[in-house]
């Protein structure tokens, strides 16, 4: 089935009121050629005429509502995001060698977006709280608690910085601007792929996704995850609970019945 919504300006409004809805309808229907070329027309006739007056023609269901799915993400285990670590200790030149590593780093122990890390400044960081601001969707600031390791590796980057004023971008590039997300995203995936790490649609989004998974494999509540990653909706958080049969087996295991 097809989703289908329409943003009905003002103005066509006021000509339904003057009209009547069926001019809109086949202006409408006439827009589903060239762009749902697989939509029934009558269907999506039907459906126009509903959204526009609330009226449904009897016996006819029109393009149905349907709900989004949400696929199962991908993410690194334990064994690969440490094999990753290492393979960027390894691999990386000498000279981005703690840049790159704080980058991965910061992936792995905050969950963060791409363009969250990319914006990041030195006054963001906060070492004497052990905390990092991080702009988020929206515009929101969000001061998030951070990771030893991931504070640590921050830390010894920015020793090696010879302009750490607070405006300043906190990850620079080979030409000393701030990194773009073209190359943030080259570098992990030459890293994953390094480290000889296979999965579905590598990307930096996968060091978010396993930051999560993690968390939850090790206990923690699902609405903190939420939170971390400023998910809106809980759906999306419930998306990293990759539950398969020795979960489900382990889970039932526990349960003490004895009445002794």
């Amino acid at each position: 089935m097809l989703s289908l919504c329409f943003a009905v300006p003002t103005q066509a409004l006021r000509s339904i009121s003057l009209y009547g809805a069926a001019p809109m309808v086949k202006c409408l229907t006439k827009l589903r050629k060239p762009y749902l070329p697989h939509c029934d027309s009558n269907a999506f006739g039907y459906s126009a005429q509903f959204l526009l007056t609330g009226y449904q023609i009897p016996g006819h269901r029109g393009i149905e509502k349907t709900a989004i799915v949400l696929h199962p993400t991908s993410y690194l285990t334990e064994q690969e995001y440490k094999r990753l670590l290492r393979t960027v200790q390894k691999n990386a030149s000498r000279y981005f060698k703690l840049r790159d590593t704080a980058v991965i780093t910061m992936f792995l122990g905050m969950g963060l977006r791409l363009s969250e890390l990319v914006g990041l400044n030195v006054g963001s960081v906060n070492s004497e709280d052990g905390t990092i601001k991080v702009s988020r969707k929206g515009n929101q600031e969000h001061i998030l608690p951070v990771n030893e390791d991931v504070m640590i590796s921050v830390q010894r980057y920015l020793k090696t910085r010879q302009e750490t004023a607070f405006s300043s971008p906190l990850f620079l590039s080979k030409r000393n601007q701030r990194i773009d997300s073209g190359s943030v995203w080259y570098l992990v995936k030459k890293y994953l792929q390094q480290a000889q790490i296979e999965k579905d649609k590598l990307s930096p989004h996968t060091l978010r996704h396993t930051f999560a998974t993690t968390f939850l494999k090790q206990g923690e509540n699902i609405l903190t995850i939420k939170e971390l990653l400023s998910h809106r909706n809980l759906r999306t958080t419930e998306r990293y609970l990759h539950i398969n049969g020795e979960d489900l087996k382990t889970a039932v295991g526990r349960m003490d019945l004895t009445f002794r």
